[in-house]
C-alpha cells in the first residue's frame, strides 16, 4: 500500500530510475523481528540508542519512509534530496545486535522523511507505527512471509518445497532494467474467469467501520489487512456477478465498498475467497494503468508466500 510522502507513484518512479549493485545478503535463513497484527506485518527492531522498539510496517507495494517525528525521536540524520526536490531523507539507526533488521538495499540506504499533515495525523491506517520498510528494503533479496507462524524470513534463494510458483513482474526504466527503489511485484489473477494484473501488497489496509452499536457511540475502526480493486472492476464484478457479496461504506474513509469474491486464481495456487476493498479515488492505483488491484495480506492468511526478486518468481504453500 504506497505512502510515497506527498507524490504520486508516477512521480516517484519517474524521480527515481538509477539501478545499483546487488546488496550482499548473509548466507543462509535469518529471522526478521516481526508482529503480526491482523494480517498486516510489522518489523520491531530495538534501537541501540536507548533499546526502544521501533516499529516498521513491511509494504512490498510502498516506497519506505520514517515519520518526522521518528526522525525526531531518535536523532535520525536528515539527508537533502539528492536531485535537489523539496524533500528530505534518512537512514535507519543502528539496531541492538540480535534484535535488528538490515538497511535497504537500494537507494544507498535512504528512506524518506514523511511529515503528515493534520488530516494524515487522524488517518487510523497511519497511526501507531514509526515508518514503513518498502520496495527499496525488499529489493534483490529473497523473503517468505509465513503467514502460519507469523514470521519473516530473509532467505538466500527460493526452493523446491516452497511451494507452486507463478512469474512476478517489475517494472523497468528506459534502460530495461529494474528501476532502484521501484521493484513492485506484479503477476495475473483469475478471478471470474478473467485475468487480473495485480500486486503483492503486504500491506494493503482497510480502516473497518466498526457497526456494533453496543461499544459506544464512536468505537474504533477496525484497522485490518485486505485487497484492493479499482472502482471500475469492482463495479464490473458486481454486475456481472450479482450473487457476490458487496458491503457499502464499509470503512471510516468516504467511497470504501467491499466485494467477497469466491474464487482467486494465482497461477495453479487457489486462495479460495477474498474480500477486495476500493479507496477512495482508486488513491492507491496512481501511476498504474494497467493495475486492477492488489492482493493483501487477507489472500494469504494462513499461507507461507516466499517471493525471489532476482529470480522473479513468488511461491505460496
Amino acid at each position: 500500500m504506497p505512502f510515497d510522502v506527498g507524490i504520486t507513484r508516477a512521480d516517484f518512479l519517474a524521480s527515481l530510475g538509477a539501478v545499483v549493485a546487488v546488496p550482499a545478503v548473509p548466507s543462509g535463513p535469518v529471522a526478521i523481528p516481526v508482529v503480526l497484527e491482523r494480517g498486516r506485518f510489522f518489523a520491531v527492531p530495538r534501537v541501540a540508542r536507548d533499546e526502544s522498539v521501533m516499529r516498521l510496517w513491511l509494504d512490498t507495494d510502498g516506497g519506505g519512509f520514517v515519520f518526522s517525528e521518528s526522525v525526531a525521536r531518535w536523532g535520525l540524520l536528515v539527508i537533502a534530496d539528492p536531485a535537489g526536490k523539496a524533500r528530505t531523507w534518512t537512514r535507519l539507526p543502528a539496531f541492538v545486535p540480535g534484535a535488528s533488521v538490515p538497511a535497504p538495499g537500494g537507494r544507498e540506504g535512504r528512506l524518506f522523511v514523511f511529515a503528515r499533515d493534520d488530516e494524515e495525523r487522524k488517518d487510523p491506517i497511519l497511526s501507531g507505527f514509526d515508518g514503513q520498510l518498502g520496495a527499496s528494503w525488499f529489493q534483490d533479496r529473497t523473503w517468505t512471509f509465513d503467514y502460519r507462524a507469523r514470521r519473516v524470513v530473509l532467505r538466500d534463494s527460493i526452493a523446491a518445497d516452497d511451494g507452486p510458483r507463478v512469474a512476478v513482474r517489475f517494472a523497468v526504466g528506459p534502460d530495461g532494467r529494474r528501476i532502484d527503489g521501484g521493484q513492485f511485484p506484479r503477476f495475473s489473477v483469475a478471478v471470474g474467469g478473467e485475468e487480473r494484473a495485480m500486486s503483492f501488497d503486504t500491506a494493503a489496509t482497510v480502516a473497518q467501520r466498526d457497526n456494533d452499536r453496543s461499544r459506544g457511540s464512536s468505537p474504533a475502526p477496525l484497522v485490518k489487512a485486505t485487497s484492493f480493486v479499482r472502482r471500475g472492476v469492482f463495479d464490473a464484478w458486481r454486475r456481472a456477478q450479482p450473487d457476490w457479496t458487496v458491503n457499502e461504506e464499509v470503512s471510516v474513509h468516504r467511497d470504501v465498498s467491499a466485494i467477497r469474491v469466491p474464487s482467486v486464481r494465482l497461477g495453479t495456487i487457489e486462495l479460495g475467497p477474498v474480500e477486495f476493498t476500493t479507496r477512495p479515488g482508486d488513491d492507491v492505483f496512481d501511476g498504474e494503468p494497467g493495475l486492477d488491484g492488489k492482493l493483501g495480506g487477507n489472500a494469504f492468511a494462513g499461507r507461507v508466500v516466499t517471493i525471489d526478486y532476482p529470480r522473479a518468481v513468488l511461491a505460496v504453500r
